[in-house]
């Protein structure tokens, strides 16, 4: 062993650790803790976007438009479109509008109500103005489908829709509400103004919104009794050789469409049949296009004067597709008049309590 190699063992067997005072260690503990935090509330200080296929993008959100959301991720700038997102958070958000977008996502649309009146608007940011614009869009859209249930006042929803679609042209929700307030307009009667808000819809750069356009076309001419008009546009959908999920979607929407318009004829024995055949070959997962089907299926038994084949239709989506409002709705009022028809007080009386407790809809008598 060389010299220098003793004095290193000599060294190495005559150091002994210093121990440290407590407090000391506290204190180094706490430094670690705070640092760790530092960095974890950095990693997490930042917009989100949801997206309906592949990882979420994590950044800040730099430009958004009715086509496109932008957004800055390490160190580059990427742009979705519009389309493909399922929903912005945004850094510094109030928990309030994740809230709202939970109970929306599960159709829990009073709730959403609650949470958004929970919200005070005046201390979201101007600049940018992305959270506003968030907030309105939930307000518009939370009343509209209220609304469209009869639940709530359609001249106020009426009112929050135009008033987003004046002031949010850049807003990524822009073709959303063009179409929620086409749906509105033709409840209300006011056709020439919906035909104006699809029009606008099928103005969006993708696909499946001109076939969304034309399908709530078809069902605006409907309501008008244009019964051939709304043929051909359903029959449009119906024949295209688009091949994607959502096209599918549109096209069995279609068929839906063209169903509707041999009711309308009293053409009801072949749409009663494609109605089953068409409810037979879906998806039984796929809840909004089968509560659709079997509420459709339930008004051409109606008006076939088959009450008790109406109301297993109608039973069918209050079983199985609760889920889809709307529809749900419908066939709860028709099952309550038609209980009422066929001499089942008890049951009328039921379904009266459960619109009422589910979705605060109280029935004319």
């Amino acid at each position: 062993m060389g010299s220098s190699d003793k004095i290193v063992s000599g060294l190495s067997t005559h150091i002994e650790p210093i121990p440290l005072p407590f407090d000391s260690i506290m204190r180094i503990y706490k430094l670690i803790i705070c640092f760790a935090l530092l960095f974890t509330t950095v990693s997490l200080a930042a917009d989100r976007i949801t997206l309906i296929e592949g990882r979420p993008l994590v950044g800040t959100i730099v430009n958004v438009t009715a086509e496109k959301v932008s957004i800055e991720t390490n160190s580059k700038t990427e742009e979705v479109d519009a389309n493909k997102i399922v929903a912005t958070i945004y850094d510094r958000e109030p928990t309030g509008l994740n809230a709202v977008r939970t109970a929306i996502r599960n159709n829990q649309i009073t709730d959403a109500l609650e949470a958004l009146n929970k919200i005070d608007v005046t201390k979201l940011p101007n600049n940018p103005p992305y959270m506003k614009q968030e907030y309105a869009y939930q307000m518009a859209y939370v009343k509209s489908q209220l609304a469209l249930t009869e639940s709530a006042d359609p001249k106020e929803a009426e009112t929050l829709l135009v008033t987003f679609l004046q002031q949010n042209k850049k807003s990524y929700h822009y073709y959303e509400i063009c179409q929620i307030y086409g749906k509105l307009l033709s409840m209300e009667g006011k056709s020439a103004l919906a035909k104006k808000a699809y029009e606008q819809l099928a103005k969006a750069p993708w696909a499946e919104y001109n076939l969304t356009a034309k399908i709530e076309l078809g069902n605006a001419a409907i309501t008008e009794n244009k019964i051939e008009e709304a043929r051909q546009l359903f029959e449009d959908v119906a024949n295209i050789q688009t091949v994607s999920q959502i096209a599918e979607d549109q096209k069995a929407l279609a068929k839906v469409g063209i169903a509707k318009c041999n009711i309308a004829e009293n053409k009801l024995e072949e749409a009663i049949k494609q109605l089953e055949t068409y409810i037979a070959t879906t998806n039984p997962e796929n809840t909004p296009l089968q509560a659709t089907l079997y509420t459709t299926l339930g008004k051409a038994y109606e008006k076939a004067n088959k009450p008790q084949y109406a109301i297993n239709a109608y039973l069918s989506v209050d079983i199985l597709y609760s889920n889809a409002r709307t529809e749900h709705i419908t066939a709860l009022k028709s099952l309550q008049n038609l209980w009422q028809k066929t001499g089942r007080k008890d049951r009328a009386e039921e379904t009266e309590k459960r619109l009422k407790e589910l979705y605060k809809i109280s029935v004319e008598k």
